[in-house]
């Protein structure tokens, strides 16, 4: 089974963690968070999802761990 990976600005779509694909930085979001429809943000380690990170912002770059 293909292993999903999430982008910038969509749905978490369940409490849990998740890791950057490219420098493996952990967030972990919980049910609350996700009541509220959060979304993916960049990752604030290496800047993967922004203009000057190793991943745009249309490239898939969380999975769920």
């Amino acid at each position: 089974m293909e292993e999903k990976h999430y982008k910038v600005g969509d749905t978490v779509p369940a409490a849990g963690r998740y890791q950057c694909v490219v420098c493996g930085f952990i967030v972990e979001y919980n049910q609350h968070l996700i009541d509220r429809g959060v979304l993916f943000a960049a990752c604030s380690v290496c800047h993967a999802g922004t203009e000057g990170g190793p991943k745009g912002a249309d490239e898939d770059m969380w999975k769920a761990i």
